[in-house]
């Protein structure tokens, strides 16, 4: 059976859940078939990015999302809880199935924007929507990047 690409909704908790306990139970998004059936026309990559950015506006705080590659045999339900996109998954997502983690560095509103070292930032760019990559390895790293701009809030 194949494997399916999911986006799992970890934020700045979620993705520290994950480095600690070696798994993550976050919301869960994925291009599902009723998409596909709705949108024959649209091509994997932008249905996929959108599945991305629908996890990454279930996050709590900034968006940090993490892509994995899961069996299609744990999926137990597609648009779960009727909303399109959302799945729902038999078990937690361990992180050997984490490929990569993706994090809104620069966002509007109460969160500040961040340079990959952690320092603010006050670009004009500040309202441009983009998630940076990260690959699975560099955890410790985000988790650190994540942490710093949760001090500089006062969290």
């Amino acid at each position: 059976m194949s494997d399916v690409r999911v986006y799992l909704a970890l934020g700045a908790p979620g993705l520290a859940v994950l480095a600690a306990r070696g798994e993550s139970d976050a919301a869960v998004t994925a291009v599902t078939a009723t998409e596909r059936r709705q949108r024959p026309d649209e091509d994997e990559e932008t249905l996929e990015y959108e599945a991305l950015w629908r996890a990454a506006g279930r996050c709590p705080g900034r968006p940090c999302v993490g892509a994995a590659d899961v069996p299609a045999a744990w999926v137990l339900a597609q648009d779960a809880g009727g909303e399109p996109g959302v799945l729902a998954l038999d078990r937690p997502v361990p992180r050997e199935r984490v490929v990569s983690i993706h994090v809104a560095l620069h966002v509007a509103g109460d969160e500040p924007d961040l340079d990959a070292d952690g320092a603010d930032r006050d670009d004009a760019d500040r309202d441009d929507a983009e998630l940076s990559w990260y690959d699975i390895t560099e955890i410790a790293e985000v988790n650190a990047l994540l942490a710093a701009a949760a001090t500089q809030r006062g969290d």
